[in-house]
């Protein structure tokens, strides 16, 4: 509605504008927002009431990005860690009116069963690979692996075996023998 004006300055225009450096501020039209005559960010040179909206601290430069159309949120992005938790990289925050940054709650002190640390790992010293018996890792290939010599693969429920080489006769040749032989 042209009652605020967000824009970047190097030079610091409020008191609290220590870094010199670059620093994200408002402009904000006497009737707009919280600016009166009577306020103290009032300027009359300006014709309203001048704002920081970055920290105006931080060794970094903070640069303006974007404000909603309201004017309510102010978007702008800073290489300073502006809460403690903050790692320092650049970061984009966003200043709202009667926002605030929430500071982390400490953890309470444990109690009983919470004080308790992890168990210590089994004293048994064997490693479980060591004392295992049995058929021991699959060959290449899986279940199609190839057979030793004088035995075949056999399907069979859960999987396939090798089993003794012996004649084959499949089920329908062997019934068809039969009925032969009974002629």
């Amino acid at each position: 509605d042209g009652g605020r004006l967000f824009f970047n300055s190097y030079e610091g225009l409020v008191p609290n504008d220590t870094n010199g450096a670059t620093d994200v501020y408002q402009w904000e039209a006497p009737g707009s927002g919280s600016c009166t005559k009577e306020s103290y960010a009032y300027q009359a040179a300006n014709g309203g009431c001048i704002h920081l909206i970055s920290s105006g601290e931080s060794p970094a430069d903070s640069e303006f990005r974007n404000a909603s159309a309201d004017g309510r949120d102010v978007y702008f992005i800073t290489e300073s860690s502006l809460l403690p938790q903050d790692p320092g990289l650049i970061d984009l925050y966003d200043a709202r009116v009667g926002g605030g940054f929430s500071q982390p709650t400490e953890r309470a002190a444990c109690e009983g069963e919470a004080c308790q640390g992890s168990p210590p790992p089994p004293l048994d010293p064997t490693p479980a690979s060591t004392s295992y018996r049995g058929p021991g890792n699959l060959a290449p290939g899986g279940s199609k692996a190839r057979c030793p010599k004088g035995k075949r693969r056999v399907a069979r429920k859960g999987g396939t075996r090798c089993v003794k080489r012996g004649k084959r006769r499949s089920r329908q040749r062997k019934a068809n023998h039969e009925r032969r032989q009974s002629r």
